[in-house]
């Protein structure tokens, strides 16, 4: 189950983005200019106009990729668990 749920994850990003990028391409905008973004949802217009908001949202979500990613492994290897001494 957990593969399943990181290839929808990974979906959904890849497609979310493209979709956006598709539609503001066809007005011939970029899909981060607040210009391209007129009239779309809030959450898409707040996403791309803060850039502090956009950077910690895109980390802490490649962050918690890689974090899950790694305590399936971690889980599913015993001697990684004895060597870190919790064994």
């Amino acid at each position: 189950h957990v593969k399943q749920a990181f290839l929808l994850l990974m979906l959904l990003d890849i497609s979310s983005h493209w979709c956006q990028m598709y539609s503001t391409a066809s007005l011939q905008q970029h899909h981060k200019s607040d210009d391209g973004n007129t009239g779309r949802f809030f959450l898409v217009r707040w996403y791309y106009h803060y850039y502090y908001f956009f950077g910690y949202c895109c980390v802490g979500a490649e962050f918690t990729y890689v974090a899950l990613y790694g305590l399936a492994h971690v889980a599913e290897n015993d001697t990684l668990l004895k060597a870190l001494g919790d064994g």
